[in-house]
Protein backbone atom coordinates (compact mmCIF):
# COMPACT_ATOMS: atom_id res chain seq x y z
CA UNK A 1 0.00 0.00 0.00
CA UNK A 2 3.06 2.24 0.98
CA UNK A 3 4.33 1.81 -2.58
CA UNK A 4 0.87 2.41 -4.52
CA UNK A 5 0.46 5.95 -2.14
CA UNK A 6 3.96 6.65 -3.20
CA UNK A 7 3.18 6.44 -7.01
CA UNK A 8 0.17 7.96 -6.26
CA UNK A 9 1.63 11.72 -4.66
CA UNK A 10 4.34 11.33 -7.66
CA UNK A 11 1.28 11.40 -9.97
CA UNK A 12 -0.51 14.63 -7.93
CA UNK A 13 3.44 16.99 -7.85
CA UNK A 14 4.04 15.83 -4.45
CA UNK A 15 6.90 13.88 -4.79
CA UNK A 16 9.78 13.99 -6.89
CA UNK A 17 9.82 11.40 -9.53
CA UNK A 18 12.66 9.52 -10.17
CA UNK A 19 12.80 9.54 -14.32
CA UNK A 20 10.48 11.86 -16.46
CA UNK A 21 10.25 11.58 -19.87
CA UNK A 22 9.02 14.69 -21.65
CA UNK A 23 7.90 15.69 -25.18
CA UNK A 24 7.13 12.09 -26.54
CA UNK A 25 4.80 10.71 -29.02
CA UNK A 26 2.92 8.03 -26.70
CA UNK A 27 1.50 4.90 -28.19
CA UNK A 28 -1.35 4.31 -26.36
CA UNK A 29 -1.54 0.63 -26.30
CA UNK A 30 -5.27 0.36 -24.99
CA UNK A 31 -6.71 2.78 -27.47
CA UNK A 32 -3.87 2.14 -30.33
CA UNK A 33 -3.51 6.31 -30.20
CA UNK A 34 -0.48 7.99 -31.09
CA UNK A 35 -0.53 11.06 -28.63
CA UNK A 36 1.93 14.03 -28.90
CA UNK A 37 3.22 16.08 -26.16
CA UNK A 38 3.24 13.54 -23.80
CA UNK A 39 5.58 13.07 -20.32
CA UNK A 40 5.83 9.78 -18.51
CA UNK A 41 6.51 10.02 -14.80
CA UNK A 42 8.15 7.30 -12.90
CA UNK A 43 9.38 6.21 -9.18
CA UNK A 44 11.08 2.94 -7.95
CA UNK A 45 10.85 1.50 -10.95
CA UNK A 46 7.18 1.73 -11.62
CA UNK A 47 5.29 4.13 -14.18
CA UNK A 48 3.26 6.85 -12.11
CA UNK A 49 2.02 9.36 -14.23
CA UNK A 50 1.53 9.26 -18.30
CA UNK A 51 0.03 12.25 -19.67
CA UNK A 52 0.30 15.90 -21.16
CA UNK A 53 3.20 17.47 -20.24
CA UNK A 54 3.51 19.00 -16.89
CA UNK A 55 6.04 19.84 -14.45
CA UNK A 56 6.21 17.81 -12.36
CA UNK A 57 8.49 17.63 -9.16
CA UNK A 58 12.25 17.15 -9.30
CA UNK A 59 14.80 17.18 -7.10
CA UNK A 60 18.79 16.52 -7.60
CA UNK A 61 18.62 13.19 -8.67
CA UNK A 62 15.61 13.31 -10.91
CA UNK A 63 16.44 12.42 -14.96
CA UNK A 64 15.06 14.20 -17.12
CA UNK A 65 14.97 12.56 -21.00
CA UNK A 66 14.05 14.84 -23.27
CA UNK A 67 11.83 12.27 -25.96
CA UNK A 68 12.40 14.74 -28.80
CA UNK A 69 8.81 14.03 -30.52
CA UNK A 70 9.93 9.99 -31.16
CA UNK A 71 7.25 7.70 -30.27
CA UNK A 72 7.35 6.12 -26.82
CA UNK A 73 6.64 2.44 -26.81
CA UNK A 74 6.13 -0.04 -24.10
CA UNK A 75 8.74 -2.92 -23.93
CA UNK A 76 8.20 -5.76 -26.55
CA UNK A 77 6.96 -8.87 -25.34
CA UNK A 78 8.19 -12.32 -26.93
CA UNK A 79 4.91 -14.15 -26.20
CA UNK A 80 6.66 -17.81 -27.11
CA UNK A 81 10.33 -18.63 -28.09
CA UNK A 82 12.75 -21.36 -27.32
CA UNK A 83 16.49 -20.72 -26.48
CA UNK A 84 17.66 -22.13 -29.40
CA UNK A 85 21.65 -23.08 -30.00
CA UNK A 86 22.40 -19.91 -27.50
CA UNK A 87 23.23 -19.81 -23.55
CA UNK A 88 20.96 -17.38 -21.55
CA UNK A 89 23.49 -14.90 -21.08
CA UNK A 90 24.27 -14.28 -24.91
CA UNK A 91 20.81 -14.31 -26.09
CA UNK A 92 19.96 -11.66 -23.37
CA UNK A 93 23.04 -9.32 -24.47
CA UNK A 94 21.97 -9.39 -27.97
CA UNK A 95 17.96 -8.83 -26.59
CA UNK A 96 18.41 -5.95 -24.80
CA UNK A 97 19.45 -3.41 -27.68
CA UNK A 98 16.15 -5.12 -29.51
CA UNK A 99 13.79 -3.15 -27.38
CA UNK A 100 12.17 -6.64 -25.98
CA UNK A 101 12.25 -6.71 -22.38
CA UNK A 102 10.19 -9.68 -21.26
CA UNK A 103 10.03 -13.18 -22.76
CA UNK A 104 8.11 -16.09 -22.11
CA UNK A 105 9.98 -19.20 -23.10
CA UNK A 106 9.52 -22.91 -23.68
CA UNK A 107 11.09 -25.43 -21.71
CA UNK A 108 10.95 -28.40 -23.88
CA UNK A 109 14.64 -28.24 -24.92
CA UNK A 110 15.89 -28.33 -21.28
CA UNK A 111 13.22 -31.18 -19.87
CA UNK A 112 13.91 -33.26 -23.77
CA UNK A 113 17.56 -33.65 -22.11
CA UNK A 114 17.88 -33.57 -18.50
CA UNK A 115 14.20 -33.86 -17.29
CA UNK A 116 13.11 -31.76 -14.30
CA UNK A 117 16.30 -31.41 -13.02
CA UNK A 118 17.17 -29.64 -16.88
CA UNK A 119 14.08 -27.79 -16.60
CA UNK A 120 15.16 -26.41 -12.89
CA UNK A 121 18.57 -25.61 -14.21
CA UNK A 122 17.13 -23.35 -16.56
CA UNK A 123 14.80 -21.69 -14.21
CA UNK A 124 17.74 -21.08 -12.14
CA UNK A 125 19.69 -19.32 -14.91
CA UNK A 126 17.13 -16.72 -15.70
CA UNK A 127 16.54 -15.45 -11.67
CA UNK A 128 18.22 -11.99 -11.56
CA UNK A 129 18.46 -11.28 -15.26
CA UNK A 130 18.39 -7.28 -16.58
CA UNK A 131 14.98 -8.16 -18.91
CA UNK A 132 11.64 -9.80 -17.24
CA UNK A 133 11.12 -13.74 -17.83
CA UNK A 134 8.56 -15.89 -17.59
CA UNK A 135 8.14 -19.37 -19.08
CA UNK A 136 6.26 -22.68 -19.34
CA UNK A 137 6.45 -26.24 -18.17
CA UNK A 138 7.26 -28.68 -21.20
CA UNK A 139 4.16 -31.43 -21.75
CA UNK A 140 7.40 -32.83 -23.71
CA UNK A 141 4.85 -35.11 -25.89
CA UNK A 142 5.98 -37.50 -28.26
CA UNK A 143 4.68 -40.10 -30.49
CA UNK A 144 5.79 -43.01 -29.11
CA UNK A 145 6.59 -43.43 -25.03
CA UNK A 146 9.83 -43.95 -25.89
CA UNK A 147 10.06 -40.22 -26.39
CA UNK A 148 8.98 -39.28 -23.26
CA UNK A 149 11.56 -41.07 -21.00
CA UNK A 150 12.44 -37.97 -19.38
CA UNK A 151 9.18 -36.42 -19.08
CA UNK A 152 8.35 -35.24 -14.54
CA UNK A 153 5.44 -37.00 -13.40
CA UNK A 154 2.62 -34.18 -13.16
CA UNK A 155 3.47 -34.27 -9.31
CA UNK A 156 6.88 -33.28 -9.99
CA UNK A 157 5.77 -30.27 -12.46
CA UNK A 158 3.47 -29.40 -9.59
CA UNK A 159 6.00 -27.35 -8.20
CA UNK A 160 7.57 -25.34 -10.99
CA UNK A 161 3.41 -24.92 -11.66
CA UNK A 162 3.04 -22.94 -8.54
CA UNK A 163 6.17 -20.33 -9.66
CA UNK A 164 4.75 -17.37 -10.40
CA UNK A 165 7.35 -17.04 -13.23
CA UNK A 166 5.96 -20.23 -14.50
CA UNK A 167 2.52 -18.87 -16.73
CA UNK A 168 1.09 -22.39 -17.61
CA UNK A 169 2.08 -25.88 -19.59
CA UNK A 170 3.64 -25.31 -22.95
CA UNK A 171 2.26 -26.33 -26.18
CA UNK A 172 0.52 -29.57 -26.06
CA UNK A 173 0.25 -31.09 -29.27
CA UNK A 174 -3.28 -31.56 -30.53
CA UNK A 175 -2.73 -35.36 -31.48
CA UNK A 176 -1.80 -35.84 -27.78
CA UNK A 177 -4.33 -34.92 -26.32
CA UNK A 178 -6.65 -37.75 -27.53
CA UNK A 179 -4.37 -40.85 -27.00
CA UNK A 180 -5.30 -43.77 -25.25
CA UNK A 181 -3.49 -45.26 -22.57
CA UNK A 182 -1.07 -43.37 -19.95
CA UNK A 183 0.11 -40.90 -22.93
CA UNK A 184 -2.85 -39.24 -23.29
CA UNK A 185 -4.18 -39.25 -19.40
CA UNK A 186 -0.76 -37.70 -18.79
CA UNK A 187 -1.09 -34.56 -20.94
CA UNK A 188 -4.86 -33.99 -20.31
CA UNK A 189 -4.14 -34.61 -16.77
CA UNK A 190 -1.12 -31.93 -16.64
CA UNK A 191 -3.80 -29.35 -18.61
CA UNK A 192 -6.59 -29.82 -16.27
CA UNK A 193 -3.67 -28.89 -13.53
CA UNK A 194 -2.28 -25.73 -14.47
CA UNK A 195 -6.11 -24.61 -15.55
CA UNK A 196 -6.92 -25.75 -11.58
CA UNK A 197 -4.28 -23.39 -10.40
CA UNK A 198 -5.34 -20.23 -12.70
CA UNK A 199 -2.64 -20.93 -15.61
CA UNK A 200 -2.96 -20.95 -18.95
CA UNK A 201 -2.67 -24.58 -21.55
CA UNK A 202 -0.64 -22.98 -24.71
CA UNK A 203 -1.43 -24.95 -27.92
CA UNK A 204 0.14 -26.68 -30.82
CA UNK A 205 -2.51 -27.09 -33.43
CA UNK A 206 -1.16 -27.64 -36.80
CA UNK A 207 -3.27 -29.81 -38.97
CA UNK A 208 -6.30 -29.67 -36.58
CA UNK A 209 -9.31 -27.89 -38.26
CA UNK A 210 -13.29 -27.91 -37.40
CA UNK A 211 -14.21 -30.27 -34.78
CA UNK A 212 -11.05 -32.10 -33.93
CA UNK A 213 -9.93 -28.16 -33.53
CA UNK A 214 -12.83 -27.53 -31.26
CA UNK A 215 -12.58 -30.59 -29.19
CA UNK A 216 -9.10 -29.83 -28.51
CA UNK A 217 -9.72 -26.81 -27.11
CA UNK A 218 -12.44 -28.28 -24.82
CA UNK A 219 -9.52 -29.16 -23.05
CA UNK A 220 -7.95 -25.45 -22.38
CA UNK A 221 -6.02 -24.64 -24.81
CA UNK A 222 -5.97 -20.62 -25.50
CA UNK A 223 -2.88 -19.98 -28.18
CA UNK A 224 -1.36 -21.09 -30.99
CA UNK A 225 1.56 -20.57 -32.90
CA UNK A 226 0.96 -22.80 -35.79
CA UNK A 227 -1.30 -21.01 -38.05
CA UNK A 228 -0.22 -20.47 -41.87
CA UNK A 229 -2.84 -19.38 -43.70
CA UNK A 230 -5.60 -16.76 -42.93
CA UNK A 231 -8.47 -19.33 -42.32
CA UNK A 232 -6.49 -20.88 -40.09
CA UNK A 233 -5.71 -17.88 -38.13
CA UNK A 234 -9.53 -16.92 -38.36
CA UNK A 235 -11.00 -20.01 -37.47
CA UNK A 236 -8.66 -19.38 -34.35
CA UNK A 237 -9.68 -15.97 -33.65
CA UNK A 238 -13.31 -16.83 -34.05
CA UNK A 239 -12.51 -19.63 -31.55
CA UNK A 240 -10.73 -17.24 -28.61
CA UNK A 241 -7.53 -18.01 -29.25
CA UNK A 242 -4.25 -15.70 -28.91
CA UNK A 243 -3.10 -16.24 -32.51
CA UNK A 244 0.61 -16.00 -32.55
CA UNK A 245 1.57 -15.04 -36.21
CA UNK A 246 4.93 -16.86 -36.37
CA UNK A 247 7.78 -15.42 -37.73
CA UNK A 248 11.18 -16.22 -36.80
CA UNK A 249 14.01 -18.90 -38.20
CA UNK A 250 11.68 -21.94 -37.54
CA UNK A 251 9.28 -20.92 -40.21
CA UNK A 252 8.09 -17.44 -41.84
CA UNK A 253 4.46 -17.02 -41.74
CA UNK A 254 3.85 -13.39 -42.52
CA UNK A 255 3.94 -14.00 -46.39
CA UNK A 256 1.05 -16.52 -45.97
CA UNK A 257 -1.25 -14.97 -43.52
CA UNK A 258 -0.55 -10.88 -44.54
CA UNK A 259 -4.55 -10.59 -46.33
CA UNK A 260 -5.37 -10.94 -42.65
CA UNK A 261 -4.91 -6.91 -42.17
CA UNK A 262 -7.69 -6.43 -44.94
CA UNK A 263 -10.21 -8.14 -42.80
CA UNK A 264 -12.79 -5.99 -41.40
CA UNK A 265 -12.46 -8.08 -37.62
CA UNK A 266 -10.72 -7.21 -33.75
CA UNK A 267 -7.16 -8.41 -33.95
CA UNK A 268 -7.13 -7.62 -29.84
CA UNK A 269 -6.37 -12.02 -30.06
CA UNK A 270 -3.78 -11.61 -32.36
CA UNK A 271 -0.01 -11.66 -32.28
CA UNK A 272 3.71 -12.04 -32.99
CA UNK A 273 6.15 -14.24 -32.38
CA UNK A 274 9.46 -15.94 -33.90
CA UNK A 275 9.38 -19.28 -32.10
CA UNK A 276 12.64 -19.16 -31.62
CA UNK A 277 15.33 -17.94 -33.81
CA UNK A 278 19.25 -19.10 -34.56
CA UNK A 279 22.17 -17.23 -33.25
CA UNK A 280 23.65 -15.88 -37.00
CA UNK A 281 19.75 -15.04 -37.47
CA UNK A 282 19.55 -13.29 -34.16
CA UNK A 283 23.20 -11.13 -34.59
CA UNK A 284 22.66 -10.22 -38.65
CA UNK A 285 18.63 -9.74 -38.81
CA UNK A 286 17.38 -9.18 -34.75
CA UNK A 287 14.73 -11.13 -32.74
CA UNK A 288 11.14 -10.00 -32.77
CA UNK A 289 12.32 -6.71 -33.55
CA UNK A 290 13.06 -7.85 -36.84
CA UNK A 291 9.74 -9.89 -37.32
CA UNK A 292 7.91 -6.23 -36.65
CA UNK A 293 9.68 -4.74 -39.08
CA UNK A 294 8.98 -7.54 -41.35
CA UNK A 295 5.37 -7.28 -40.16
CA UNK A 296 5.13 -4.04 -40.79
CA UNK A 297 7.16 -4.36 -44.51
CA UNK A 298 3.67 -6.45 -45.30
CA UNK A 299 1.49 -3.48 -44.13
CA UNK A 300 0.09 -4.24 -40.75
CA UNK A 301 -1.11 -0.73 -39.73
CA UNK A 302 1.60 0.55 -37.21
CA UNK A 303 -0.97 0.52 -33.95
CA UNK A 304 -2.08 -2.95 -34.73
CA UNK A 305 1.65 -4.33 -34.90
CA UNK A 306 2.84 -2.29 -31.73
CA UNK A 307 -0.26 -3.71 -30.15
CA UNK A 308 -0.10 -7.36 -30.95
CA UNK A 309 3.32 -7.19 -29.58
CA UNK A 310 2.97 -5.34 -26.71
CA UNK A 311 -0.78 -5.62 -24.75
CA UNK A 312 -2.34 -8.73 -26.59
CA UNK A 313 0.24 -10.79 -25.42
CA UNK A 314 0.25 -9.44 -21.76
CA UNK A 315 -3.28 -9.25 -21.71
CA UNK A 316 -3.74 -13.69 -22.51
CA UNK A 317 -0.78 -14.08 -20.00
CA UNK A 318 -2.80 -12.10 -17.49
CA UNK A 319 0.26 -9.50 -16.90
CA UNK A 320 -1.52 -6.76 -18.03
CA UNK A 321 -1.56 -4.78 -14.92
CA UNK A 322 1.93 -4.79 -14.76
CA UNK A 323 3.38 -4.67 -18.46
CA UNK A 324 2.24 -4.17 -22.22
CA UNK A 325 1.20 -0.58 -21.95
CA UNK A 326 2.54 2.83 -20.78
CA UNK A 327 0.00 3.12 -18.09
CA UNK A 328 0.46 3.74 -14.32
Amino acid sequence: MEKRKTLSEVALGNIPADIVITNGNLFNASTREFISGQSIWIKDGMIAYVGPDHDPQKNNETQVINADGMVLLPGLIEGHTHLNKSGIEEYIKHLIPSGVTTVIIETADFGLIAGKEGIEYFVKGIEGQPIRFYYTVPPLCGLTPDEEINAPTNEELLTLLKDPKCLGVGEIYWGNIFLEGKQGERVRELASLALSLGKQVEGHTAGATGRKLQAYTCFGASSDHEPITEDEVMERLRLGYLVMIREGSVRKELPGVKGIFNKKADFRRLSLATDGVDPQTFIEEGCLDASLKTLLRFGAPPELAYQMVTLNVAEHFRLDPLIGSLSP
